[in-house]
C-alpha cells in the first residue's frame, strides 16, 4: 500500500458517495415542499400525495386461472404514494398538464396483481394526462403491467392489467378517507 510524505496509507474511505447520497435524499425532500397531502388535486402544487384506496375487482378475463376467478368482488385496500420529485415542473406547468414523478404501493393484492407490480429493480412512475394521474406500477415491462388512473378531483378511479399485450383485469379504485 502506498503511504504519503508522513507514512500515511493513500486509501481513504469512500465517504463521499454516501455523503452525496445524503444530500440527494435531503434534496429530494426539500423539492416536495416538505408536505404530504392526501388530497389528489395538490400534485399539482408540487405536493407529494397520499392516497388511501380500495383496489375493487370488478372484470377478470375468462383466460385468467379458474383459482383467480375467485377474486371477482373482492376488496383490497393499499397506500399509494405519488412523489413529486420535481418542483421546478410546477413553476412552468402552471395548468399542471404534463407533471410527473415516482410513485410506490404497499398494502396487500392478490398475487394476480401484485405479480405485474414493480419488482425492486424499477421505480414506478407517474404523469398527470388531461385531468387524471396515470400510473404505471411496473414501467418497462409491456407483457405484465398494472395501471392505476386517478381523477384529479377526487372522485373513483379504475385500473387496468394487461398480460402479454392482452386486458386480464379492470376494476375500481377508491379513495378512503
Amino acid at each position: 500500500m502506498s503511504t504519503d510524505v508522513r507514512g500515511q496509507p493513500l486509501y481513504r474511505p469512500r465517504i463521499a458517495p454516501r455523503l452525496a447520497l445524503g444530500a440527494l435524499v435531503i434534496a429530494s425532500a426539500a423539492c416536495t415542499s416538505g408536505s404530504t397531502s392526501y388530497r389528489l388535486s395538490d400534485i399539482c402544487g408540487g405536493h407529494t400525495v397520499a392516497q388511501y384506496l380500495t383496489v375493487v375487482v370488478d372484470t377478470l378475463s375468462d383466460d385468467v386461472l379458474p383459482e383467480n376467478q375467485r377474486l371477482l368482488g373482492m376488496h383490497y385496500d393499499v397506500l399509494l404514494n405519488l412523489f413529486n420529485i420535481w418542483e421546478q415542473q410546477r413553476l412552468f406547468d402552471k395548468k399542471c398538464t404534463s407533471m410527473s414523478g415516482e410513485a410506490n404501493l404497499s398494502g396487500s393484492l392478490p398475487d394476480l396483481l401484485q405479480r405485474a407490480v414493480m419488482s425492486s429493480r424499477q421505480t414506478a412512475h407517474w404523469n398527470v394526462l388531461q385531468s387524471n394521474v396515470e400510473v404505471d406500477l411496473n414501467p418497462g415491462v409491456p407483457e405484465r403491467s398494472l395501471g392505476f388512473t386517478l381523477p384529479l378531483d377526487g372522485t373513483e378511479g379504475s385500473w387496468l392489467l394487461i398480460i402479454n399485450s392482452r386486458v386480464m383485469g379492470r376494476g375500481r379504485l377508491l379513495i378512503r378517507h
